[in-house]
């Protein structure tokens, strides 16, 4: 998937009378654990490297190796939103519009963690409605994710998917348009 504008894996029809409030507190509860977490492994990556770094240098390790994990994990919190990483940040976003003409509400969701994606497909916000456009990209409709009467470019109407499409995020690196950078531990 290069456009995620053009290609929604976590696309939802919410169920009738969904308060949109609620549906941003239940969210939110069930995504800040999730989140957490995340960072907690991120931030112990960053301790683990030091403590290694230190190791295999035969120098002394760190006094303040946590606080210094919480240091370098911020400051790559700060590369990836300012372009200088391309890694997936430690969130989601939600899109919510409705049908004029039908009154149904869509969620459109972007899971940037293959954990927030794992939970939304647990979640029931409503019927899943997963848009892709094969004619925009150049990969195929994802399993789960079929078009109806055989038409590309369509959202495929209720009960037309199987199960949600799963995708890995891709692997951290500095994107293509910042200069390399080093991040200190």
């Amino acid at each position: 998937m290069t456009d995620l504008t053009l290609n929604v894996p976590h696309g939802y029809r919410l169920n009738p009378g969904t308060d949109l409030l609620d549906l941003a507190a239940r969210l939110r509860e069930t995504m800040e654990p999730i989140r957490d977490r995340i960072e907690i492994e991120q931030i112990a990556e960053f301790a683990a490297k030091a403590l290694d770094a230190a190791d295999l240098a035969g120098t002394p390790r760190p006094e303040s190796v946590i606080f210094d994990a919480v240091q370098a994990q911020t400051v790559h919190v700060g590369q990836i939103l300012s372009g200088e990483h391309s890694c997936a940040p430690n969130m989601i976003k939600v899109a919510v519009t409705d049908d004029p003409e039908t009154g149904e509400v869509y969620a459109l969701v972007f899971p940037k963690q293959q954990a927030f994606a794992q939970e939304l497909d647990e979640m029931e916000l409503g019927d899943y409605y997963p848009y892709w456009k094969e004619e925009d990209v150049d990969q195929p409709r994802p399993t789960g994710v079929s078009p109806p009467n055989g038409r590309t470019g369509q959202r495929p109407g209720p009960g037309s998917c199987a199960a949600p499409t799963r995708w890995s995020p891709r692997a951290c690196s500095p994107s293509k348009s910042a200069p390399p950078t080093r991040t200190p531990i």
